[in-house]
């Protein structure tokens, strides 16, 4: 048994060497720039290796994709939770602030997620069979608004779909090309559009 514990180990070392190694090397060099030899050089792993974990660069991109949006949905979700938020959609949209302000402090992770801070990747993680629980209960608690109780749970979660999209796009337009405007400036007018879809 401890040698399966051992080994176990290393194998999960040596994916997230691939995977720190791949998001170091994506955000300094791009996608497109940078070849699964320059990951597993950086990772310093043989190139089989990399096989053994991921399919292709997509799959680890998508991984690593999925790890960022994860990760910050969580902590904004958390965020809003312990603040000092009035209602539910007050607290919605300190979770969205919080996420905003993630992205303008780190616009090289926003670069590398591109547009995709949205629910496809979460959906997957969040309905297989190896089931995201802490996620999914987060995820389920932003849908217990007052107003939207009657619809279905999958009507309530396709509501949130829309405004986590409409957040990503705008992020990734507003904080990358400054296009409308830059997000500071923006960030009233989605507040109000969210209010408006909420309320």
């Amino acid at each position: 048994m401890p040698l399966i514990k051992e080994l176990s180990a290393k194998m999960k070392l040596k994916r997230d060497n691939l995977l720190a190694a791949a998001r170091e090397l994506f955000i300094e060099n791009g996608i497109y720039n940078t070849s699964v030899d320059a990951i597993v050089r950086h990772a310093n792993v043989a190139k089989g290796t990399f096989y053994l974990y991921f399919e292709d660069k997509e799959a680890l991109l998508n991984e690593i994709v999925y790890d960022i949006n994860r990760s910050l949905l969580l902590k904004a979700f958390n965020a809003a939770r312990t603040s000092e938020a009035g209602g539910s959609t007050d607290r919605l949209i300190a979770m969205i602030d919080y996420i905003i302000n993630h992205f303008t402090d780190n616009p090289q992770e926003l670069k590398l997620v591109k547009k995709n801070f949205s629910w496809p990747l979460i959906k997957e993680k969040i309905t297989s069979a190896d089931k995201d629980a802490e996620l999914s209960e987060a995820l389920d608690s932003l849908i217990e608004y007052r107003h939207i109780k009657d619809l279905s749970s999958e009507e309530a979660r396709n509501i949130i779909f829309a405004i986590v999209e409409m957040c990503g796009g705008l992020c990734y337009s507003c904080i990358i090309h400054k296009q409308p405007t830059d997000m500071e400036t923006m960030k009233p007018t989605l507040f109000m559009m969210i209010r408006k879809i909420l309320e």
